[in-house]
Order: C-alpha cells, then structure tokens, then sequence
C-alpha cells in the first residue's frame, strides 16, 4: 500500500484530490476514494520483494553517479587551484615578466612567502593597485522615465558565474546622464557584493555595455595587464576566501574597499591566455560528464517510476494460479465488517492480470 500511494503521489493521480490553494491538503473523505489495485496476497508480497530488489539496484547507481558527481566538483577546485597556482600549463621563459609589466604601469607588486610562493615570473599585487574598481546605483524606482530605456542595468543576482549577455531589466540613457564612466564596457568583471546565500563572492564578466547596482562591484581591467577571462578565474578560484570577507555583522557584504584590497596572482599576460585556454578546455570535459550524471539520474528515477507503474498494471512479477485470488481476500473482510458492523467495501472494477 505504501508503495502504491508513492506511485500514486508521483503520477499525479494524488493530486487531483488535494484542496486548498496556499496549502495542499488530503481530506480523509477524498482519501477513502483513491482506487486501491489488490492483488492476491502472495503476489503482493512478490511483488514488493521484487520492487526493492529493482530499487535497491537503482540506489547503488544513484549512489555512485552521486560520488561521481562530488569528485567532478573536487576536479574543477583543482582545476581553479593549479590554473592560480601556475601548475597547470607550463611556464615560457620568453613570456614578459610581470615586474617589467608593474614597473611600466608604476604599480608595485605584493612580497608573499610561503604556500603561496608563484613561479618566478608570477607576482602577487592588489585589485586596486591595478584596476579600476567601481560601485553601481539604482535609478529611483518612482521616477519611471528612468527605467525601460536602452542601457541594460546589471543587478547582484544576475552575477553568477556567468558571462552577461543580457539582463533582466534596462535604465535609460537619462539614469546616467552626466556619469558617462556608469556604463562599463565590454570585459569589465563583475563581482556580487551582498547575499547571505551564494551570491555574494561570485564573478561574472561583462560582454555587453551595461550599467549596474550597488550591490555589485564593477573592475575595469582595459588598462591593466590583466585578461578579463584570467581575473575571472582567480575570483572563481578565490570565491571562498572572498566570502569571508565580508564585513557587516547581519548581513555580511563586501564593500569597495574590501574589493580593491584582494590579493591576486598575476601571470605573464601570454601565460594568462594559455592557462585560460586549458582551463576551458578541462571545464568542458568536467561539464560534459556532469551532464552525463544528470542523465543517468534523471534515467534512474525514470526506471523507479517504470517499476511501479508495472508492478500495479500486473506486469512486474508472473501470477501464480494456485494464489489465493484476491476476490477470496476481499468476501472474507466483507464478513469480518459485517460482523463487526463496520462500513462495507466498495466494489469496483477488478484489474485484468496484464493489463
């Protein structure tokens, strides 16, 4: 019975006999209509042997395309760790250092030791030092012809990431008249600034000229030495740390100054684009095998369903003849109600075997 009304819930046949509107409900009145199939009590007991046979094969997969799962995330942290680390692809002795690049820029660079040593030709510098770090506003809801316009407006949670082709809503070109350096070109990262959930710490970058709010941080790297795809790789390898810290005791966030003080490795620009390009290349092997889990979930729960459908049609088991028929069953509860004056059985229309 229990697993028929499992099979019943996930049909939808449950369904149809809920009230309510906010709050689903199963009054006992529509309870005592759901359709019960009975099969002769020996068959039953086959029957839910055979479907936890099926089901506990079905876990064992789940199980371990779950694991699979878990260790493609390690593999993509790894990933992130030795792109940032310049473990991924190896260095070129004729690539520019970053010193040369810092002393032309008139930047300094960061002297770290320890587990966070750089190859050689790597540096350590702060956001800030390098790049252009901006805070967005939002236009006042109450004045309408500041909303609607041409300029796509980016908010914090569309920062996932992701690269930003599009947004959600759009200001007009009225929201940042006379604050032409609000609309961010191409290439520019983002970084969500506020979000108790996971929204805070994520990058994104931008391949449209956008706007964008104030709970969102905007850096500019056109003038830098710094690729947009390799400082969105570092704030992606960094989300944690980022996270943490965030100021602010209720809702914790990151604010400008939090933002132009991370730390971050800086490549040879050439270095930059050929770790970038492994990179890509790992996530898309990564991205297709968890495609191929989800697959195989999505297949598994598909099979579960198959099992229960069949085991309720008669399919799943063979019957026996010599099975105490399920009509014998049925008269001698009749009997036992009657004699205790409980409400009679309904009858209803028998389930053909095999059908």
């Amino acid at each position: 019975l229990a697993l028929l009304l499992r099979h019943q819930a996930e049909s939808g046949e449950l369904s149809r006999l809920f009230t309510g509107t906010t709050i689903k409900h199963l009054p006992q009145e529509k309870l005592r209509l759901v359709r019960v199939p009975v099969a002769p009590p020996a068959e039953q007991e086959r029957i839910v042997v055979a479907i936890e046979e099926a089901f506990s094969k079905l876990d064992a997969g789940e199980a371990a395309l779950r694991t699979a799962r878990q260790r493609l995330k390690r593999m993509r942290d790894a990933v992130l760790t030795a792109a940032v680390t310049g473990r991924l692809v190896p260095q070129d002795p004729t690539d520019t250092p970053v010193t040369e690049l810092l002393a032309q820029a008139g930047a300094s660079a960061l002297h770290r030791a320890g587990l966070d040593d750089l190859p050689l030709s790597w540096r350590w510098i702060r956001l800030g030092d390098m790049c252009r770090v901006s805070v967005g506003t939002t236009p006042s809801r109450a004045d309408r012809t500041l909303w609607g316009g041409g300029v796509p407006w980016v908010s914090s949670g569309e920062v996932a990431f992701n690269r930003i082709r599009h947004t959600r809503e759009t200001i007009s070109a009225a929201a940042i008249a006379g604050r032409p350096d609000r609309l961010l070109p191409r290439g520019t990262v983002m970084l969500a600034m506020i979000g108790e959930g996971r929204t805070r710490g994520q990058p994104a970058v931008l391949e449209i000229e956008a706007a964008h709010n104030q709970n969102c941080a905007s850096i500019r790297v056109a003038d830098a030495p710094i690729a947009s795809a390799w400082l969105y790789t570092v704030l992606a390898a960094r989300y944690e740390r980022t996270r943490q810290s965030g100021a602010g005791n209720n809702q914790p966030a990151l604010n400008k100054s939090l933002v132009e003080a991370i730390e971050v490795p800086l490549a040879p620009p050439d270095e930059q684009l050929r770790v970038v390009a492994e990179v890509e290349w790992q996530f898309s092997f990564i991205e297709a095998c968890e495609r191929a889990v989800d697959a195989g979930l999505a297949r598994s729960a598909a099979l579960r369903r198959s099992v229960l459908k069949a085991a309720f049609e008669g399919r799943l088991v063979p019957h026996d003849p010599s099975d105490e028929p399920a009509s014998v069953l049925l008269e001698r509860i009749r009997a036992g109600r009657a004699a205790s004056g409980s409400p009679k059985l309904r009858r209803t229309r028998p389930v053909r075997s095999g059908s």
